[in-house]
């Protein structure tokens, strides 16, 4: 989640005017081809830019957990269970 800055505001049409706001991107569903842009710059009064490495797996990459569809699921799924019962969850 990022925090919109001062220049940024959202414009509230309820109370008419600029208020503080976050802004947040959730994935519901991944593409078969993902591209993802990094930005690559610093913050600040000069902007330069990074030549840090980015590390990443070139096989394997699961991002399941940071898609919103699987989280909804998971959830629905564990309100649907109501107790342990010999170590195992019990359905409602």
């Amino acid at each position: 989640m990022e925090q919109l800055d001062d220049n940024n505001s959202w414009y509230c049409p309820k109370c008419k005017a600029h208020v503080p706001a976050s802004k947040k991107l959730d994935l519901w569903q991944l593409p078969e081809c993902l591209v993802i842009h990094l930005k690559r710059f610093t913050q600040g009064r000069l902007s330069q830019k990074l030549d840090l490495p980015v590390d990443y797996p070139l096989a394997g990459l699961d991002l399941g957990q940071y898609v919103l569809k699987n989280q909804v699921r998971a959830y629905q799924n564990v309100k649907k269970l109501r107790s342990w019962k010999d170590g195992r969850l019990q359905p409602v």
